[in-house]
């Protein structure tokens, strides 16, 4: 039909089954005389020759420029964390032995309420007996108390005293009375160990049949759908981190990124030890992928984005004290380009000149095309391989 550029489409069949194979466009000349020089590249002054056949022969990838909006930002390693308010750690209100029915363990999922484990009270001074009679005579002697300040018999400064013991065995009595759970019919009862919060139980530190002492660890319950990354800053960075946007990180075993949801605090106060700075992130975590306690590889973002063309991280190479890529300017033709770098996001980096949009970089194989600009390479072999 004449010069120009169509799209053409191979049709295959196979068993009775056509394939169609879209090869794109296609740019048909007048004449030979009207062809573009096969590589126009080579002819430019400084310009580095790379056979296919030097390609071929090893791993090498090329990607485009691009243009991109990225902050200011550094790596910095971190942990992590759960918010106060997403953990709770429950202890036994009494003395007493873990019933043998009824009790959770590591890895269920419990609601917030609900029934841990059961305590069989025992004597002591911290049992709900002791401290039910302890309040009840206080309760008598601040009566009788009373009576005799009227009568003239003592000051009262006693009758203050009573009353203020009175108060702190109440008090007592009525940290315990919230977790009782039964009572049988000849007046004995247990207490339920409930969880504050819903979530998982990730600890436990009794079993049936044991003896536990009022205040000691039963559980540690966890609801890990939102965490937080603790990041330690370097000192040299202190100042820069206040104006800390947001972070992405890996955690150790999983090389996939992940993006906080907020920023919590930047601390005020550097480690004298390690000398970074605290800076806490939060993040989403529905499934429960990521578990606390896990270290992270981090990218913390500072201040406002800048446009401008940007370059995969993996296409720079510092040479000599220069950060420099190689940009193909044809097919088997390469020039070496010194870069003036912006910010980086630790994936993409701005350059400010050295490059253009759309330019194509080696981000695979660079360095046997320095050696090939140094004339240490020479083709694998003549023609194509096979």
């Amino acid at each position: 039909q004449g010069p120009g550029r169509y799209e053409v489409t191979l049709q295959l069949s196979a068993r009775g089954t056509d394939f169609p194979i879209p090869v794109g466009g296609v740019r048909v000349f007048e004449s030979e005389a009207a062809l573009p020089e096969a590589d126009a590249g080579a002819a430019a002054p400084g310009a580095i020759s790379f056979l296919k056949e030097q390609q071929w022969e090893i791993p090498f990838a090329v990607a485009a420029t691009e243009v991109r909006a990225i902050s200011p930002s550094i790596s910095v390693a971190g942990r992590i964390e759960a918010p106060p308010d997403r953990i709770a750690r429950v202890s036994a209100p009494v003395s007493g032995i873990v019933a043998v029915e009824g009790s959770a363990n590591v890895g269920q999922r419990v609601s917030a309420g609900q029934t841990l484990a059961f305590l069989e009270p025992t004597g002591g001074a911290s049992s709900y007996t002791n401290l039910r009679a302890d309040a009840d005579r206080l309760n008598r002697e601040v009566e009788r108390a009373e009576r005799l300040v009227a009568a003239g018999a003592i000051p009262e400064r006693r009758v203050i005293e009573s009353r203020y013991e009175l108060e702190v065995a109440r008090a007592r009595l009525a940290g315990v009375s919230g977790a009782r759970q039964e009572q049988g019919d000849d007046g004995s009862f247990r207490f339920g160990l409930r969880s504050p919060i819903a979530g998982v139980v990730v600890e436990r530190f009794l079993a049936p049949g044991q003896r536990v002492e009022a205040g000691e660890p039963s559980f540690t319950v966890l609801d890990g759908r939102a965490l937080w990354l603790n990041l330690h800053v370097p000192a040299a960075y202190a100042t820069a981190a206040s104006s800390a946007t947001g972070a992405t990180f890996a955690v150790e075993g999983d090389a996939r990124s992940h993006a906080t949801s907020g920023l919590i605090s930047v601390g005020s106060l550097i480690d004298e030890t390690s000398r970074t700075l605290p800076v806490v992130l939060r993040f989403e975590n529905p499934a429960g992928e990521i578990k606390v306690g896990m270290m992270a590889d981090a990218r913390l973002f500072l201040g406002e984005p800048e446009s401008g063309v940007a370059v995969p991280d993996a296409a720079i190479r510092e040479e000599d004290g220069l950060h420099v890529a190689y940009v193909e300017v044809g097919g088997e033709s390469f020039m070496r380009r010194v870069l003036d770098r912006g910010p980086s996001d630790g994936r993409w980096t701005i350059v400010r000149n050295g490059l253009a949009a759309g330019e194509r970089v080696v981000i695979e194989g660079a360095y046997q095309v320095r050696l090939a600009s140094l004339g240490e390479v020479t083709p694998a072999d003549h023609g194509h391989p096979h």
